[in-house]
């Protein structure tokens, strides 16, 4: 199956039913269980409790053997070959993603999105995405054996990739790219990053950068949710909707910070699935946990050894 198979709409519900069956067991034990994650005698074990009573373990190595999919380094391998020589979009400039600005909610939440919406500079572009996009490419890894590496561009040129998981009427207004809901949407379990977005730092010229000082966190930076008007005076693509305009180029450093930025933002190998919170006993590690991050990012860094230190390479994380 090919990516542009898998975000198919009219494949979804056989996809949906063709989960690994460890993926759909643990999901059931959840339901039933409660986890608690301990480090004991530098590994992790996964412990499940029924009614205060330990019933099974489980170590966190035989875990990731068993929920991370079987195409993950394939997966990986090919964003960072899209966004290392192959992102080409309109006019031939590179289309980079920033993940959405604010999750307001209500009428203040649905003016501040721009999921789906274009932005053209001089040198590049930018479309905006929400949190849920990245999780096309994980569980892709599940399913995805075939296709090749300018399958994702060939994707944003005939915009077909959903960089949005819904919205609101407003939205529809300059929404240039499909909705699609991930696959696990209702799950038991979310990704947890192993190197943030946002609140991590960028190697960038041998300085330490984080990702607001570049992105900000407003709309008057130049990429930020902007004014409505921004789109509404701007150019037409596909027919009747507009992409706005900014007379300005970027410049090397965040050319190559939005690079970085994708990578971690896309890549398999920046996640883990770990159960929700409220599937944890009070005194569990959870996804957020640095112990537990680390020992994650050894496994991968054994499992996958150059693979795996390139896209630490490419998404400029520190060693």
């Amino acid at each position: 199956m090919t990516f542009s198979d898998f975000i198919n709409k009219d494949n979804r519900r056989q996809i949906r039913n063709s989960f690994p069956d460890f993926f759909v067991s643990f999901q059931n034990d959840l339901s039933n269980l409660t986890l608690k994650a301990v480090e004991i005698n530098d590994a992790v074990t996964l412990e499940f409790y029924k009614n205060e009573i330990l019933t099974k373990e489980l170590s966190l190595n035989d875990y990731l053997d068993s929920i991370l999919g079987n195409n993950v380094q394939k997966i990986n391998d090919r964003i960072i070959a899209h966004f290392e020589s192959g992102n080409h979009f309109i006019e031939n400039l590179p289309l980079f993603i920033i993940r959405r600005h604010g999750s307001y909610s209500g009428d203040e939440g649905s003016l501040r999105r721009r999921r789906g919406w274009l932005v053209k500079f001089n040198n590049a572009w930018i479309v905006y995405a929400d949190n849920f996009f990245p999780r096309h490419f994980f569980e892709s890894a599940y399913f995805v054996d075939s296709g090749s590496d300018s399958e994702f561009s060939s994707l944003n040129m005939d915009l077909k990739m959903p960089y949005s998981s819904g919205g609101g009427r407003f939205e529809k207004k300059h929404r240039i790219f499909p909705t699609l809901t991930h696959l696990s949407a209702s799950s038991n379990i979310y990704l947890s990053h192993l190197h943030d977005l946002n609140q991590s730092n960028y190697t960038l010229s041998n300085i330490e950068v984080s990702a607001t000082t570049i992105l900000g966190n407003n709309s008057d930076n130049k990429f930020g949710y902007g004014l409505i008007e921004n789109w509404d005076n701007g150019k037409q693509i596909d027919g009747d909707k507009n992409y706005r305009i900014i007379d300005n180029e970027l410049s090397e450093d965040e050319l190559n910070f939005l690079k970085a930025y994708n990578v971690r933002m896309l890549s398999p190998f920046n996640y883990f699935p770990f159960p929700k919170d409220r599937h944890l006993k009070f005194d569990s590690m959870n996804g957020e946990s640095h112990t537990l991050r680390n020992y994650v990012e050894k496994y991968l860094e054994i499992k996958y050894k150059d693979s795996f230190n390139k896209f630490r390479q490419v998404a400029r994380i520190k060693n």
